[in-house]
């Protein structure tokens, strides 16, 4: 089986990715936020 996502706690390498919006977001823009990332497989 593949590998697991990280544990709760653990640190996320840094990255960025366009929003539905179209404008780049940085997971530095939520630094010392909690934050949930949730990705979706497929086309809509």
């Amino acid at each position: 089986m593949g590998k697991k996502g990280l544990s709760i706690g653990k640190q996320a390498v840094p990255f960025t990715l366009p929003s539905a919006g179209g404008r780049d977001v940085s997971l530095s823009d939520y630094q010392n936020q909690p934050v949930m990332l949730i990705f979706f497989r497929g086309t809509f």
